[in-house]
């Protein structure tokens, strides 16, 4: 059966799994601590738009885990807290955080010079989410081009909405999402419109469809860039509808 590794410890791994569902189902509560006070943050938004499940994932930092698709084979770790996450005495912090003014680690000690550089590394170790290793060697990533007539950036029943009646009106189109089409849609009506809307899109032969694709921005031209596990594709639309 399919795991991954978390801390040295094995974690299965069930089809349609995240990073994240995978170990909350085994157990961890605890995703990563606060960068200031150490304090214990778990799952939150389940959405990838908050940094509580932030792992470092194959040797990455800052990865999120509620929307990255757990892999069998994958090396998972939570990037502070000393000794451990689950056991953080660094978390002493929020107990004296009337000492510790916002600024305090940031602005307060600059002065003398002398005394911050003493300092600095002390503050810099700890705080922060994870470590980057400063070996990792940049990743090496082939570009396709894609010239659609209509660009949809965002797979939701609006964007599939667009994407279909362009198709239907003969128009190439290209729908990408930064997960899986309706994987942030609670069961219900919703979900299954946007369920049926994909089944009509992915039967139109002018249609294509890329998930766990993240749009990076619309640029002059218009440019937009594309990042997928596969490749970074650059998307030259003659038209953007943006519906994130």
């Amino acid at each position: 059966m399919a795991s991954l590794d978390f801390e040295g410890r094995k974690v299965q791994l069930e089809n349609g799994d995240t990073i994240a569902s995978a170990l909350y189902r085994a157990g961890v509560r605890i995703f990563s601590r606060s960068f200031k006070y150490h304090r214990p943050r778990g799952l939150y938004c389940g959405t990838g738009d908050c940094s509580s499940c932030i792992l470092t994932v194959n040797g990455e930092p800052g990865v999120r885990s509620c929307i990255v698709r757990a892999v069998d084979g994958q090396n998972v770790t939570r990037g502070n807290g000393w000794p451990s996450s689950d056991n953080d005495l660094l978390a002493v912090t929020g107990r004296i955080r009337a000492s510790l003014p916002t600024n305090a680690p940031y602005k307060s000690m600059l002065k003398p010079r002398s005394v911050w550089r003493v300092l600095e590394p002390l503050v810099r170790g700890l705080t922060g989410i994870a470590h980057v290793s400063m070996d990792a060697k940049p990743k090496d990533r082939e570009r396709r081009a894609h010239h659609p007539d209509l660009l949809v950036i965002g797979g939701g029943v609006a964007g599939l909405s667009a994407a279909l009646g362009a198709a239907q009106s003969g128009k190439s189109v290209l729908l990408v999402d930064e997960g899986a089409i309706g994987e942030k849609l609670p069961p219900g009506p919703a979900r299954s419109t946007a369920q049926q809307l994909e089944q009509q899109l992915r039967a139109e032969s002018n249609a294509k469809i890329i998930e766990y694709a993240t749009a990076v921005g619309i640029y002059e031209g218009p440019l937009v860039p594309v990042a997928a596990d596969d490749f970074l594709h650059m998307v030259f639309p003659a038209r953007v509808i943006v519906a994130t």
